[in-house]
């Protein structure tokens, strides 16, 4: 029998897990659409230290099938920030399963409307669940390269 995938919070021991994760999908879903410098500010910008400051502040949830980390997702107040999925899990729902699971935390807490910053690949997604692009964006990440992003956000039911 098949273990099914399941969320629960994240702990300080998925740490390692959790930023090989990012690392392996920002690898894979982001060299296609932008300049190594971005990927570079990507992997900067999703440290230890900020994973693990976004999990105190707020709800880091963490997808598990058999004990391997297949997706995360964190709810700060009312943004969403590092939602990712495992390449090889991709497509399967983990994704919708993680933004359901925080806009329902979200409820939980009196949110009425959550916001994210989308990469040009996610964006589709998010489109999908129901979040609106608000403007597009770039940060200047050097050698004349730009990493473009959507500001995104969701009114809740």
């Amino acid at each position: 029998m098949k273990a099914d995938p399941h969320l629960r919070f994240f702990q300080s021991n998925d740490l390692a897990a959790l930023q090989r994760l990012i690392f392996q999908t920002i690898d894979f879903s982001y060299h296609a659409v932008y300049p190594d410098e971005a990927i570079q500010y990507f992997k900067d910008y999703h440290s230890n230290n900020r994973i693990l400051d976004d999990a105190s502040m707020g709800n880091t949830l963490i997808i598990l099938k058999s004990n391997i980390l297949l997706g995360t997702g964190t709810l700060c107040n009312s943004s969403i920030r590092r939602v990712f999925v495992s390449p090889d899990c991709q497509g399967q729902g983990l994704g919708k399963l993680i933004m359901s699971s925080l806009e329902q935390i979200a409820l939980s807490h009196r949110e009425t409307l959550l916001s994210l910053e989308a990469s040009l690949p996610s964006q589709v997604f998010y489109h999908h669940m129901g979040y609106q692009t608000i403007e597009k964006c770039f940060i200047e990440v050097g050698n004349n390269q730009s990493l473009d992003y959507f500001r995104m956000q969701k009114a809740l039911a």
